[in-house]
Protein backbone atom coordinates (compact mmCIF):
# COMPACT_ATOMS: atom_id res chain seq x y z
CA UNK A 1 0.00 0.00 0.00
CA UNK A 2 3.30 2.43 0.36
CA UNK A 3 3.55 2.61 -3.07
CA UNK A 4 -0.12 4.34 -4.10
CA UNK A 5 1.42 7.61 -2.03
CA UNK A 6 -2.07 8.20 0.09
CA UNK A 7 -2.82 10.96 2.53
CA UNK A 8 -4.19 10.87 5.47
CA UNK A 9 -7.96 11.16 5.11
CA UNK A 10 -11.65 10.04 5.13
CA UNK A 11 -12.73 7.73 1.92
CA UNK A 12 -15.94 6.55 1.02
CA UNK A 13 -16.53 2.93 0.77
CA UNK A 14 -18.56 1.63 -1.79
CA UNK A 15 -19.44 -2.53 -2.02
CA UNK A 16 -21.07 -3.92 -5.14
CA UNK A 17 -21.44 -0.60 -6.74
CA UNK A 18 -23.08 0.77 -3.95
CA UNK A 19 -22.08 3.56 -1.78
CA UNK A 20 -22.50 2.39 2.21
CA UNK A 21 -20.24 4.64 4.39
CA UNK A 22 -17.30 6.54 4.85
CA UNK A 23 -13.40 5.11 6.52
CA UNK A 24 -10.85 7.00 8.33
CA UNK A 25 -7.29 5.47 6.33
CA UNK A 26 -4.79 5.79 9.34
CA UNK A 27 -1.17 5.78 7.55
CA UNK A 28 0.55 5.38 11.10
CA UNK A 29 0.06 1.29 10.51
CA UNK A 30 3.87 0.31 10.17
CA UNK A 31 3.13 -3.16 8.15
CA UNK A 32 -0.95 -3.03 7.51
CA UNK A 33 -3.39 -0.63 6.54
CA UNK A 34 -6.64 -1.69 8.11
CA UNK A 35 -9.39 0.09 6.44
CA UNK A 36 -12.74 -0.64 7.77
CA UNK A 37 -15.56 -1.54 5.27
CA UNK A 38 -18.45 -1.48 7.26
CA UNK A 39 -20.90 -3.95 8.08
CA UNK A 40 -21.08 -7.59 6.26
CA UNK A 41 -24.60 -8.79 5.34
CA UNK A 42 -23.08 -12.26 4.91
CA UNK A 43 -22.28 -12.36 8.78
CA UNK A 44 -24.57 -12.22 11.33
CA UNK A 45 -24.03 -11.47 15.39
CA UNK A 46 -26.43 -11.47 17.94
CA UNK A 47 -25.39 -10.31 22.00
CA UNK A 48 -27.35 -11.26 24.86
CA UNK A 49 -27.37 -11.17 28.28
CA UNK A 50 -27.61 -14.64 29.61
CA UNK A 51 -30.11 -14.06 32.45
CA UNK A 52 -29.52 -17.39 34.09
CA UNK A 53 -25.73 -16.63 35.03
CA UNK A 54 -26.28 -12.99 35.76
CA UNK A 55 -27.25 -11.80 39.56
CA UNK A 56 -27.26 -8.65 41.86
CA UNK A 57 -26.44 -9.47 45.67
CA UNK A 58 -26.52 -6.52 48.30
CA UNK A 59 -24.05 -7.16 50.96
CA UNK A 60 -23.79 -4.87 53.79
CA UNK A 61 -22.69 -1.91 51.89
CA UNK A 62 -21.37 -2.96 48.94
CA UNK A 63 -23.85 -4.04 45.56
CA UNK A 64 -22.05 -6.81 43.75
CA UNK A 65 -23.54 -7.61 40.35
CA UNK A 66 -22.47 -10.50 37.94
CA UNK A 67 -23.24 -10.29 34.52
CA UNK A 68 -22.92 -12.84 31.46
CA UNK A 69 -23.00 -12.05 27.96
CA UNK A 70 -23.38 -14.63 25.07
CA UNK A 71 -22.32 -13.68 21.69
CA UNK A 72 -23.40 -15.44 18.34
CA UNK A 73 -21.44 -15.32 15.23
CA UNK A 74 -23.20 -16.89 12.44
CA UNK A 75 -21.83 -16.97 8.72
CA UNK A 76 -24.27 -17.41 6.09
CA UNK A 77 -21.43 -16.54 3.23
CA UNK A 78 -20.61 -19.62 0.78
CA UNK A 79 -16.67 -19.40 1.74
CA UNK A 80 -14.90 -19.54 4.68
CA UNK A 81 -14.43 -16.32 7.01
CA UNK A 82 -11.78 -15.17 9.34
CA UNK A 83 -13.09 -12.58 11.79
CA UNK A 84 -11.99 -10.65 14.44
CA UNK A 85 -14.69 -9.73 17.52
CA UNK A 86 -14.44 -7.19 19.67
CA UNK A 87 -16.75 -6.69 22.62
CA UNK A 88 -16.27 -4.43 26.21
CA UNK A 89 -16.57 -4.82 29.87
CA UNK A 90 -16.90 -1.86 31.40
CA UNK A 91 -13.92 -0.29 32.83
CA UNK A 92 -13.84 2.31 36.19
CA UNK A 93 -11.54 4.85 36.84
CA UNK A 94 -13.17 5.00 40.88
CA UNK A 95 -11.14 3.56 43.04
CA UNK A 96 -14.42 2.44 44.94
CA UNK A 97 -15.65 0.33 42.33
CA UNK A 98 -14.21 -3.04 41.37
CA UNK A 99 -14.17 -4.80 37.93
CA UNK A 100 -13.30 -8.51 37.47
CA UNK A 101 -13.64 -10.41 34.32
CA UNK A 102 -14.77 -13.94 35.74
CA UNK A 103 -15.16 -16.35 33.03
CA UNK A 104 -13.85 -16.33 29.17
CA UNK A 105 -13.86 -19.99 28.36
CA UNK A 106 -13.42 -18.99 24.47
CA UNK A 107 -10.16 -17.79 25.54
CA UNK A 108 -10.64 -14.18 24.09
CA UNK A 109 -7.67 -11.91 24.67
CA UNK A 110 -8.46 -9.74 27.06
CA UNK A 111 -6.99 -5.95 27.68
CA UNK A 112 -7.54 -5.23 31.04
CA UNK A 113 -6.99 -1.27 30.69
CA UNK A 114 -9.19 -0.83 27.61
CA UNK A 115 -11.96 -3.40 29.05
CA UNK A 116 -11.84 -4.93 25.48
CA UNK A 117 -12.15 -8.91 24.97
CA UNK A 118 -11.16 -9.66 21.21
CA UNK A 119 -11.53 -13.49 19.72
CA UNK A 120 -10.26 -14.20 16.14
CA UNK A 121 -11.93 -17.19 14.38
CA UNK A 122 -12.35 -18.99 11.48
CA UNK A 123 -15.80 -19.50 10.71
CA UNK A 124 -17.15 -22.50 7.80
CA UNK A 125 -19.83 -21.70 5.77
CA UNK A 126 -22.82 -22.15 7.12
CA UNK A 127 -21.73 -22.59 10.88
CA UNK A 128 -21.97 -20.23 14.45
CA UNK A 129 -19.50 -19.25 16.95
CA UNK A 130 -20.69 -18.80 20.14
CA UNK A 131 -18.61 -16.61 22.43
CA UNK A 132 -19.33 -16.16 26.20
CA UNK A 133 -18.03 -13.97 29.45
CA UNK A 134 -18.60 -13.41 32.74
CA UNK A 135 -17.67 -10.30 34.87
CA UNK A 136 -18.14 -9.15 38.41
CA UNK A 137 -18.94 -4.96 39.41
CA UNK A 138 -18.64 -4.70 43.05
CA UNK A 139 -19.34 -0.68 44.20
CA UNK A 140 -20.48 0.98 47.28
CA UNK A 141 -24.32 0.65 47.78
CA UNK A 142 -24.78 4.62 47.39
CA UNK A 143 -23.45 5.00 43.98
CA UNK A 144 -25.28 4.29 41.08
CA UNK A 145 -24.40 2.52 38.02
CA UNK A 146 -26.07 1.49 35.34
CA UNK A 147 -24.78 -1.62 33.30
CA UNK A 148 -26.00 -3.01 30.10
Amino acid sequence: WERYNLLPASANVYLKGNYIGTTEINLNAKDTLEIGLGRDDGILMERNQIRKKSERKVLGKEIKEVLAHEIVVRNTKSETVNITIEDQIPIAENKKIEIELLENPENGLYLEKEGKLRWTKSIEPGASVKLSYQYKIKFPKYETLYVY
